[in-house]
């Protein structure tokens, strides 16, 4: 379960420090990219020249050779990843992962960036991690032009499956629990029996058990089934807004093209 993995993931780093020069810890649906600076134009630029908004700050083109430049330094202690974006959802986003909509790009607090001669253990967040003294886990320190492009929140259909995902992941839910029993395990035990329609806000659930993981995933799933309307309103507030990254768009493509037909095979 995800209850355990944090010791698989100390043997994943103890077995490949030794042939790379740093470690990164993402989720399946985070990226890494290199800021360009407000003046970048778009590599993909025949994809630019649409009517809605692009914004190609974060770019997954040129990660190595910044990684590979003077500009980059590893100093043995935890550093953070400069910048991040998050994607806005929007109905178009279920059906083209090329079409996502992203928040402007901002300084992060975020993803950790472990050096390899001293890291022995990250988390299962990659947030922080320990390291071989006197090396350790510093202030923020973003001077550096990484980035993330999280497309976490994109679709509602593929976030509260992700949502019970996580919950069964941790053992709270099993594969054969309903939802009724899903709804009343949940408002019990994260809520303390207050009603999940009334917590807007995840950072407002004062209830939840000592021990319980995925705080954030149970408000998700709970307030869909219970009250799907207030859900899906507020799930899809802003949509209009956002940018599209043409650079983005392109490298998901190009991923696509290169994988689809190995991963038909297995």
């Amino acid at each position: 379960t995800l209850n355990e993995i944090n010791h698989d993931l100390d043997f994943v780093l103890s077995t490949v420090r030794t042939s790379c020069d740093m470690i990164m810890k993402f989720d399946t649906d985070e990226f890494l990219a290199v800021r360009k600076g407000e003046n970048y134009t778009c590599f993909n630029s025949f994809d630019a020249s649409g009517s809605i908004p692009f914004d190609c700050t974060l770019s997954p083109f040129g990660v190595v050779e910044y990684l590979n430049s003077p500009d980059f330094e590893l100093t043995g202690e935890r550093i953070i990843a400069g910048y991040d974006t998050r994607t806005i959802p929007h109905r178009e986003s279920c059906s083209e992962l090329g079409n996502l909509r992203q928040l402007s790009v901002q300084p992060s607090h975020l993803k950790a960036i472990l050096d390899s001669r001293t890291a022995i253990k990250f988390d299962l967040g990659g947030h922080v991690g320990a390291f071989l003294p006197p090396f350790k886990n510093s202030e923020f320190h973003n001077s550096n032009s990484l980035g993330i492009i999280h497309t976490h929140r994109r679709c509602l259909s593929i976030e509260v499956k992700n949502c019970r995902k996580a919950l069964q992941g941790h053992a709270f839910l099993n594969e054969n629990t309903t939802v009724q029993e899903a709804i009343q395990l949940i408002t019990e035990k994260y809520f303390g029996g207050d009603d999940p329609c009334s917590v807007s806000n995840p950072r407002d659930m004062k209830k939840v058990q000592k021990g319980l993981k995925s705080k954030t995933k149970a408000h998700c799933y709970v307030r869909y089934l219970k009250c799907p309307q207030i859900f899906t309103r507020q799930f899809f507030n802003g949509e209009s807004s956002g940018k599209i990254n043409p650079d983005f768009r392109l490298f998901l493509r190009n991923v696509v093209e290169k994988y689809s037909s190995k991963v038909e095979k297995l």
